[in-house]
């Protein structure tokens, strides 16, 4: 008898960086990615209720590859959308941005992104808060302010928890 395969659902994507913090802002814009946990070592990115869909490792001795175009490894990664409308919409958006899919073909392509400076962050705050802010169960969080002052942002309670899960199993 053969076995049955199954078919499960795709969760998440693990990429290696040099640049962590463009790589972040970077998923932010495209596909409203918000960080679930952050640190030196790597961020997990999220744009549902998992505990992750995008995870960037960024350890300290990975170092960019000059031959990167000529070796194997990740080609692209998709985003699926629900209609024609939906795609648009995001593409129009982005490309008002100053990013069109023409112009990203690689790491240091990206560069060319919007970076968000800390006064930045505390100016737009409001609006770069998680979906679930409004809720009952948003907690806030304050940063360390290791550049300078520490800043207060407000967290969907379960992303709180997952992150606090995998720093406890460390």
């Amino acid at each position: 008898m053969e076995a049955k395969v199954i078919h499960p659902k795709f969760h998440h994507l693990n990429l290696k960086t040099t640049r962590l913090d463009e790589m972040v802002a970077y998923y932010a814009t495209l596909v409203g990615a918000e960080v679930i946990h952050k640190d030196d070592l790597g961020a997990w990115l999220s744009n549902d209720d998992a505990n992750h869909r995008i995870a960037l490792l960024a350890f300290p001795n990975f170092t960019d590859d000059p031959e990167k175009e000529t070796h194997t490894g990740l080609h692209h990664s998709a985003f699926e959308y629900a209609d024609f409308d939906e795609l648009n919409a995001s593409y129009l958006r982005l490309k008002e941005a100053g990013i069109e899919p023409a112009h990203i073909r690689n790491l240091d392509d990206m560069a060319q992104l919007p970076v968000l400076t800390k006064e930045e962050l505390k100016q737009q705050l409001s609006q770069l808060q998680p979906r679930d802010s409004e809720r009952q169960d948003a907690v806030g969080v304050h940063t360390s302010g290791t550049t300078g002052g520490g800043t207060d942002l407000r967290h969907a309670r379960h992303a709180v928890r997952q992150a606090a899960k995998r720093r406890d199993h460390r």
